[in-house]
C-alpha cells in the first residue's frame, strides 16, 4: 500500500515558522519512503518528517532534505502502531520565489503476519542482546 501526500509550500515560509503538515498512516510497517523535489525548487525548499518531538527522516537532529527535480528515495523498516501513527513533516523556503508542491510517499506493509514477524525479531534481538551476543 502506498500513501501519498502532495504538500504546497508557501515562498518565505522561514526556518523559524515552519509549514507543518500532519500525516497520518494505517498501523503497519514503513518499508518504503519517498520525497520528491520538483523542477524549480532550486535548493530553495527543506523538509522534516518528525513523529511527536522525534526526528525521523533524516535521522540525524537537525538535518534536512533539499533537492532539485529529484525524488529522495530510500528503502526503510519503521513499525507504525496504530496510536503513533501520525507524522508532522516540517517544510520552509525562506528564499522561494513561488509555492513548490513537494509529493511524500510512504510504502507500508499492513499484514498481521509482518508485524508479528517484527515483534518476534525485536524479542529475539532483545534476548541477544541480555545474552551479550553482539550483533
Amino acid at each position: 500500500m502506498i500513501y501519498d501526500f502532495p504538500i504546497t509550500v508557501p515562498a518565505g515560509t522561514t526556518a523559524a515558522a515552519p509549514l507543518v503538515t500532519p500525516v497520518k498512516l494505517t498501523r503497519g510497517i514503513v518499508h518504503k519512503f519517498e520525497l520528491e523535489f520538483p523542477s524549480g525548487c532550486a535548493y530553495t525548499v527543506f523538509a522534516q518528517i518528525k513523529r511527536g518531538s522525534h526526528q525521523v527522516w533524516p535521522v540525524n537532529p537537525g538535518g534536512y532534505f533539499c533537492s532539485e527535480g529529484f525524488a529522495i528515495s530510500f528503502d526503510e523498516y519503521l513499525e507504525v502502531a496504530a496510536d503513533a501513527n501520525e507524522f508532522q513533516v516540517y517544510t520552509w523556503s525562506p528564499s522561494a520565489a513561488y509555492a513548490h508542491v513537494l509529493k511524500l510517499r510512504f510504502g507500508i506493509i499492513e499484514s498481521d503476519t509482518a508485524l508479528f514477524v517484527l515483534k518476534v525479531l525485536k524479542g529475539l534481538q532483545r534476548f541477544l542482546q541480555l545474552m551479550r551476543v553482539p550483533l
